[in-house]
């Protein structure tokens, strides 16, 4: 559930840790693009040095991309192990918005869909 301005085009993304704003760039390390196709975001599996145990993901939405508000706070509200929990979100310093979450490492749902049917 995003809004893409009129006429705004996919820009191929790169991971460029100079946009992260500094103390974010300075807690996320081990970048690996994670093989997934999206006409919203890119994603990246990263290690969060405030939490060395856990994997998070980073998404950084495309240019003029940016999530419904009132979604995203739904979704951060929500506390269940059935919802994968997003720890932090904001704007990075070139403008794209970007939310940082939990890793799943068993894929998406999509994915399991097409497994399992």
């Amino acid at each position: 559930m995003t809004r893409r301005e009129s006429g705004a085009k996919r820009p191929s993304v790169v991971l460029a840790l100079d946009a992260l704003p500094a103390a974010l760039a300075a807690r996320l390390n081990d970048p690996q693009a994670l093989d997934v196709t999206g006409g919203e975001a890119q994603l990246w599996r990263v290690r969060d040095s405030a939490h060395p145990k856990a994997q998070r993901v980073l998404k950084v939405y495309h240019q003029a991309i940016e999530p419904n508000p009132v979604v995203l706070s739904r979704l951060r509200s929500i506390r269940s192990p059935h919802v994968i929990e997003i720890v932090e979100s904001g704007t990075l310093l070139d403008d794209r918005f970007f939310e940082l979450m939990e890793y799943f490492p068993a894929g998406s749902l999509r994915g399991r869909g097409n497994v399992h049917g």
